[in-house]
C-alpha cells in the first residue's frame, strides 16, 4: 500500500515547479523513466533541480538524484543485473525562446560527481545532457545520463 502512494507522488510530482525572487529562482523536483543503452532493462529517476536565472536565456542549474537501473539482458554478457546511483551536478540551461512567452524550450548541459554501487565504477564524473519544454508550472523533456541512460 505504500509504494503506491509512493509511486502516485512521484507521478505528482513530475517537473511541478516552484519560482522565487523575481522570476530568478526556479525549482523542481521530478520523476522519470527510461532505458539503458546497449542493455535490456529500465531506469527509474527521481530529482530535485533548482535553477537561477543569470540572463533571460541562460540559467545555472543543479541536480541532485537518485538513479535505480535494472538491466534484465546485458549487452555483452546477458547478464542480469541492477546498480543504484546518486548523482550531484551543476551546469548550464540555455533557452532559445524568451521569457515573456508561456512555452519555453529548453537545453541543459551538467556535469559534477556519481556515487554508484557497480563493482568496477564507484566515483566518477557524472553527467547530463537533456531537451525540455516547460508551461507554467510544468515540463517535459529527454535526457541522456550518466550510466548511459535516457530518461523521460
Amino acid at each position: 500500500m505504500k509504494r503506491k502512494y509512493l509511486l502516485l507522488f512521484l507521478f505528482l510530482a513530475v517537473a511541478v515547479s516552484v519560482t522565487a525572487q523575481d522570476k530568478k529562482f526556479n525549482s523542481f523536483a521530478y520523476g522519470g523513466v527510461g532505458t539503458p543503452i546497449l542493455d535490456n532493462g529500465y531506469t527509474l529517476q527521481v530529482g530535485y533541480n533548482p535553477s537561477y536565472a543569470l540572463s533571460p536565456r541562460f540559467s545555472f542549474e543543479g541536480q541532485v538524484s537518485y538513479t535505480y537501473t535494472k538491466v534484465t539482458s546485458g549487452f555483452l554478457n546477458g547478464e542480469e543485473d541492477h546498480a543504484n546511483a546518486f548523482h550531484t551536478l551543476a551546469g548550464a540551461r540555455f533557452y532559445p525562446i524568451y521569457p515573456d512567452k508561456p512555452n519555453r524550450f529548453y537545453i541543459n548541459a551538467l556535469a559534477g560527481a556519481n556515487f554508484t554501487n557497480e563493482d568496477d565504477l564507484g566515483t566518477g564524473l557524472g553527467f547530463s545532457v537533456g531537451a525540455f519544454f516547460e508551461r507554467d508550472k510544468f515540463a517535459a523533456g529527454i535526457a541522456f545520463e550518466t550510466l548511459q541512460n535516457i530518461t523521460l
